[in-house]
């Protein structure tokens, strides 16, 4: 654990902007995880604010992916 926590704090030390690509690339994973997920996610948070599955994606994974969507299409 010790050798993840210290090439985590080397990776992101640096301070330095990320470029376009590697921003571009990092929402698109994150698009990816959560479409492989969508499932799981979609179940915990019907079960915790006691939604409809509808209503859930609408208002939560929706937004998210419109947002990533935006994003990504006004870099390219």
């Amino acid at each position: 654990m010790k050798q993840l926590v210290e090439s985590q704090r080397a990776f992101f030390n640096p301070n330095a902007t990320k470029g376009v690509d590697f921003r571009r690339a990092q929402l698109e994973n994150l698009r990816t995880v959560i479409e492989n997920n969508e499932a799981r996610l979609e179940q915990a948070i019907v079960a915790h604010y006691v939604k409809g599955r509808f209503d859930t994606f609408i208002t939560e994974l929706y937004v998210v992916y419109e947002e990533i969507a935006d994003a990504t299409d006004r870099w390219g």
